[in-house]
């Protein structure tokens, strides 16, 4: 029998956080501004809002960061 590791919300974001610190996304807010203004508001209540705000997170989370 295989045991198969499930990711849960609290794994996806460290994972994104790294990714997008390997990444060389150019001007990621003014991408995530841009994002948040096509969305429907009312589609923002499932996933697609899920997904923005924890991009949102993790940009926040790596500005924050202490040098």
């Amino acid at each position: 029998m295989t045991s198969e590791k499930v990711l849960g919300a609290d794994d996806f974001l460290p994972i994104l956080i790294f990714v997008v610190l390997r990444s060389s996304l150019g001007n990621p807010f003014a991408r995530l501004a841009f994002t948040w203004s096509l969305c429907d508001p009312e589609q923002l209540q499932s996933e697609g809002g899920y997904y923005l705000t924890v991009f949102e997170s993790a940009l926040m989370w790596i500005v924050n960061q202490p040098s």
